[in-house]
């Protein structure tokens, strides 16, 4: 799938104090994200990915992505350039990547038992130093929508999936023959659930100042960023 190229590796170190022994210990967290728009003038890449895998106090300048090529990995400093945790979505900035090509959201709702697929990286311990060679395509349909919460009006949308989420595959894209549906957060009972694009449109809409009431497309929006 040639989505697959699109999608990066994120890894984050955190600080993690310990109440028992009184020290402080570093913690790895790793999960994926994907492209959405590559700015070929300013050489970088703007990615999404879960906030879930950013958590904890992160070392700064730890934040790296990273992925598979045919002369071995290409890893890459990234920045966050928003989060909102109630969310669970974060916006990357990562300066020298351009090669990825950024994936495009489908311009409709999905609808249901649409055939998806979640992709991303899993089981990546004890693989390659803890990267897996290639993101993991993990099939699956559209089980049915849900409301999470209201956070200052706007609806934050849950799409549940069929599809067997993995850990490492948070933040990576749930995508349909149409594009982009949603991004992969994790696992509720017998479903996984994952961030609808409604609510990664709502959260791309507050990062690039757009009005809430504003009738732009996913595509408008992502130009501003």
């Amino acid at each position: 799938m040639a989505a697959r190229r699109s999608v990066l590796h994120v890894i984050s170190l955190s600080i993690e104090h310990d109440e028992d022994t009184g020290e402080d210990k570093m913690l790895i967290e790793d999960g994926s994200s994907f492209v959405i728009k590559v700015n070929h003038q300013s050489q970088e890449s703007i990615l999404l990915t879960c906030a879930h895998v950013l958590s904890g106090d992160l070392i700064p300048g730890s934040l790296r992505v990273r992925r598979m090529v045919p002369y071995g990995v290409e890893q890459f400093p990234a920045h966050i350039l928003h989060i909102n945790k109630v969310m669970d979505a974060a916006v990357l900035r990562v300066p020298g990547l351009i090669a990825a090509p950024p994936l495009r959201f489908a311009r409709d709702d999905p609808t249901f038992a649409e055939g998806i697929a979640a992709i991303g990286y899993c089981d990546t311990s004890g693989r390659l130093n803890g990267f897996s060679a290639i993101p993991a395509i993990k099939p699956g349909r559209i089980r049915g929508t849900v409301t999470k919460v209201l956070l200052k009006r706007i609806r934050l949308y849950h799409l549940m999936v069929s599809c067997v989420g993995m850990k490492g595959m948070s933040g990576g894209p749930i995508v349909s023959r149409r594009g982009v549906v949603g991004m992969l957060g994790g696992e509720e009972t017998r479903c996984t659930y994952s961030i609808h694009r409604t609510t990664i449109y709502a959260l791309l809409k507050r990062f690039a100042g757009v009005p809430r009431q504003a009738a732009l497309t996913m595509d408008d929006v992502i130009n501003l960023l």
